[in-house]
């Protein structure tokens, strides 16, 4: 819990929620950081530091993941006794389980994996094949139930662990993000970034990884330089990896480092303030995760663009809210030259996560399934 990302966010609201019911609850992670989100959480760390990746670009890093579920699994087993309930989040979480000795609701927020390599070895490849096998024996020696954000998760669990989990959307900070930041706020972050008044911007949040694909956000505005002249595109997420000096690399030998600005992690507030002040937020995803983002930023009333492979695409689709599609080129250009449509559906989209998409809603539904196991 170093960041707070979408999945500590769940964390932080769930264990919020149990403790204003009156129901105890510790969260045991290998690390975290002083965030102010995280101020009087019961939240319990190992003694000494833990220098891990889950998702790095070696074999090594591979095989830490096995390292680092060992360290939280002694953590696990000095406070198993406890607890009435163990709780997984975030992968190898579930993978520290003590098997038979409670009654556990993994929350299954992606389906694991050991690696993010644009270019896997063969020994990466045969190594993430092993883990899955892996993966699977001790999902299905310790879980008794499992919950997952929407049906295509769903039915990527079941394709790896051969059951089918619950079903509940998650939450979406929506009255945080649906307010109006302040003349000064916006003004802020225009003169941080340098946006022109008369320019096209785009926002693409997420950590720099190869899933979150921030390199079809740069090709995509590469292309569109000739016919939008003042497009640019923001990258907002935790920056240092590989991948994004490669990203960096293709910037500077395209000549683009106007186009293209790097913002790394950033605040929620500042982050509410970017998606007012930017035209589209676009999420070409290749991979799991960022389920929140494209939410979050429908609940400021910007116009989001999704790939097909973000599982959160099929309730966009469903409900009309945005637009999924393979083609960000295209879809850019589209929401440039017919803003007031994509405007229009942005607002629908801000009825429906105000609406549905609550953090009540969600640890209500959850809440129970962890009180009838």
């Amino acid at each position: 819990m170093d960041l707070y990302g979408g999945a500590e966010t769940l964390i932080v609201q769930l264990a919020r929620y149990l403790e204003r019911r009156g129901v105890e609850n510790n969260i045991l992670t290998l690390s975290a950081a002083p965030i102010k989100e995280y101020e009087n959480l019961n939240i319990i760390t190992p003694p000494k530091e833990v220098d891990w990746k889950l998702r790095g670009e070696r074999v090594l890093d591979a095989l830490g993941v096995f390292r680092g579920a060992k360290i939280l699994r002694n953590l696990v087993l000095h406070h198993v006794d406890d607890s009435d309930v163990l709780n997984p989040h975030n992968f190898p979480a579930v993978w520290a389980i003590p098997a038979n000795r409670k009654r556990v609701v993994w929350m299954c927020n992606e389906i694991p994996d050991l690696w993010h390599s644009l270019n896997p070895s063969i020994l990466i490849r045969g190594t993430v094949c092993f883990g899955r096998l892996v993966d699977r024996l001790i999902v299905n020696r310790t879980v008794h139930k499992a919950v997952v954000s929407d049906r295509k998760n769903a039915f990527l669990f079941q394709r790896r662990y051969g059951w089918y989990p619950e079903i509940i959307p998650y939450g979406v900070e929506g009255s945080f993000f649906a307010q109006k930041p302040t003349k000064s706020e916006e003004e802020k972050v225009r003169s941080k970034y340098e946006f022109e008044h008369d320019g096209f911007y785009v926002i693409h949040v997420g950590m720099i990884s190869p899933s979150k694909n921030q390199f079809e956000t740069i090709r995509a505005v590469e292309k569109l330089r000739q016919s939008i002249p003042k497009i640019r595109a923001i990258l907002a997420g935790y920056k240092k990896s590989h991948y994004a000096s490669f990203l960096e690399r293709y910037i500077e030998n395209k000549r683009m480092g106007y186009n293209i600005i790097f913002a790394g992690h950033i605040t929620k507030q500042e982050l509410r303030a970017l998606y007012n002040v930017c035209h589209v937020a676009v999420f070409p995803v290749k991979g799991q995760g960022s389920w929140l983002s494209p939410f979050e930023a429908l609940a400021t009333g910007v116009p989001v663009i999704v790939s097909p492979e973000l599982s959160c695409s099929t309730l966009i689709r469903e409900k009309d809210v945005g637009t999924v599609t393979n083609s960000l080129e295209n879809a850019l250009l589209d929401v440039h030259e017919h803003y007031s449509y994509f405007l229009q559906k942005a607002y629908e989209g801000r009825k429906f996560v105000l609406e549905n998409l609550t953090w009540r809603n969600f640890c209500e539904k959850f809440s129970k399934i962890l009180f009838s196991v």
